[in-house]
């Protein structure tokens, strides 16, 4: 297993989304969230979905949030969370969700990744006023398509390619630590700018 829970990711995307929300004085930030999963996603020939995790529930969440009882109110709530995605590092039909490792074997391919939304309710009604999913922009030098941004992820040597968990060793977590650490560092702010938040 790996230890998610040292590696201070919630702090890492609050941090980040505080510091994007902050510019320009525009905005005073109190809190944000990132539900995290990590996951060993192994990818084979013909194999069947990586994960079948459900994505945020944004009515289960309204529905949630509606029966809290507030002691403050706030003008919006900003929600990062787990999301899934489609497979746009190996270009398989099969689903990647969560923060993981990808693995397929022909070819050999290894890669952490992030795959999550960022949403924006109302403070009072709770209703979504924005949302997009997280992103980089695409290497440049690779082959054009119609976006230039693509699933937060990084190829990573062949060599630390496994068929599960068990088979990480100790370089491999740290590799992706530091991947996942970089991946949240490059995706965040951009991700939240495109949001375009700004008072009205």
């Amino acid at each position: 297993m790996l230890p998610t829970n040292e590696w201070a990711i919630d702090a890492k995307m609050e941090s980040l989304a505080k510091a994007v929300l902050e510019e320009g004085q525009r905005l005073q930030p109190e809190s944000a969230t990132y539900l995290k999963p990590l996951v060993v996603a192994s990818i084979s020939e013909g194999s069947g979905p990586l994960s079948k995790f459900k994505a945020l529930d944004i009515n289960s969440l309204q529905i949630k949030l509606k029966g809290f009882d507030w002691t403050k109110r706030y003008d919006a709530l900003l929600i990062l969370a787990r999301h899934n995605c489609s497979d746009q590092i190996g270009r398989s039909n099969q689903t990647l969700e969560g923060m993981g490792f990808y693995t397929k074997a022909f070819p050999p391919t290894a890669a952490p990744y992030l795959c999550y939304t960022s949403t924006l309710l109302d403070g009072t009604t709770f209703t979504v006023i924005r949302s997009g999913r997280g992103f980089i922009k695409k290497d440049p030098n690779l082959i054009p398509s119609l976006t230039d941004k693509t699933l937060p992820h990084k190829i990573v040597d062949p060599s630390h390619f496994v068929e599960n968990a068990k088979e990480l060793k100790a370089i491999d977590k740290e590799l992706i630590q530091r991947t996942i650490a970089e991946l949240i560092a490059e995706s965040v702010p951009g991700t939240l700018r495109s949001l375009t938040f700004a008072r009205e």
